[in-house]
């Protein structure tokens, strides 16, 4: 199965344990790594407030680096709170053929306790200001 596959996979279990009665609101954004777009980063909203059990909205960067959460449906955002920003970009290390990657980031953004990204999602329409995020 493939990284994207997987991690959508991930998601789709994670919102299949969402409390459906929470309303979600769209929410958009963009990744760079060192100003460039950082396309096929995943990215997932960590509630803040310890909510261990909530909804982690997540997506994949598209080739422009931009993305949309999803909770339950494709895109259709995220419950409002505050929330740690996740983020991991793999990139290819070595032939195609042999499929090994690394995270081409320092481990602080894919780690709740330590990331210094954050963002509130509100009700209505949220685009959160991009990130642009310190290569390794």
């Amino acid at each position: 199965m493939t990284r994207p596959a997987l991690f959508a996979l991930a998601a789709a279990l994670a919102a299949g344990c969402a409390d459906r009665d929470v309303p979600v609101f769209p929410v958009s954004g963009k990744v760079t790594v060192g100003g460039k777009a950082a396309a096929g980063a995943q990215v997932v909203f960590h509630p803040s407030a310890g909510a261990d059990d909530g909804p982690r909205p997540s997506a994949i960067t598209g080739p422009d680096g931009t993305f949309k959460l999803t909770t339950r449906a494709k895109d259709d955002g995220a419950p409002a709170g505050d929330y740690k920003v996740l983020v991991v970009h793999r990139v290819q290390v070595g032939p195609v053929d042999e499929g090994r990657s690394r995270n081409a980031l320092p481990e602080k953004y894919n780690r709740p306790d330590q990331t210094p990204l954050s963002a509130t999602v509100r009700p209505g329409s949220n685009d959160v200001p991009a990130f642009d995020l310190s290569p390794r």
